[in-house]
């Protein structure tokens, strides 16, 4: 005699929304948020079509509320300050879920596309005067990922110019 039956387990009820840990990027492009909607052991509820709000510190831009369809959401999030972003989580839509998840996300500074020469002090005759130059982004941070030389020109009959190098965005 042989008998043989198929069992099925499926998810769980949902009992959270999650934020997943995001990839840390730049300034330069927003950053992809995904929000799950979980069991109590972590799987993801492809049933759960209700909404949650995506709460978010500093200066980030993109924060709301998630749609999410099918268990999953996500929102880009973008940032014109190089930091570090919480995200948190809001019950917008009162279900009654866990909604303590948090994740960080850092902004680096972006790619630069510019140099500057900072106002340096006046000095006299005979004395050196430290110029210090800085390579910046698109929103003004300094482009800590610049690492190379940029020639330094000076008029008249001033000495001391030539290649700076930059080492970090400043030189």
């Amino acid at each position: 005699v042989s008998s043989m039956q198929d069992v099925v387990f499926a998810t769980g009820v949902v009992t959270q929304y999650v934020i997943l840990n995001p990839t840390d990027g730049t300034v330069d492009n927003p950053i992809t948020v995904t929000v799950e909607a979980q069991d109590a052991l972590g799987n993801v509820v492809a049933t759960e079509n209700r909404d949650v709000t995506l709460v978010t510190s500093g200066s980030a831009l993109g924060g709301g509320v998630v749609n999410i369809l099918n268990g999953v959401g996500s929102l880009g999030i973008g940032d014109q300050v190089p930091e570090t972003v919480t995200l948190t989580l809001q019950d917008s839509e009162s279900t009654g879920l866990n909604v303590s998840s948090t994740q960080d996300v850092v902004f680096a500074s972006g790619a630069p596309v510019s140099f500057v020469i900072l106002d340096p002090n006046d000095g006299t005759v005979g004395s050196s005067v430290v110029v210090t130059v800085r390579a910046l982004d698109q929103f003004g941070n300094v482009a800590t990922s610049e690492n190379r030389g940029v020639a330094l020109l000076t008029s008249g009959s001033a000495t001391g110019g030539g290649t700076v190098n930059i080492s970090n965005g400043v030189g």
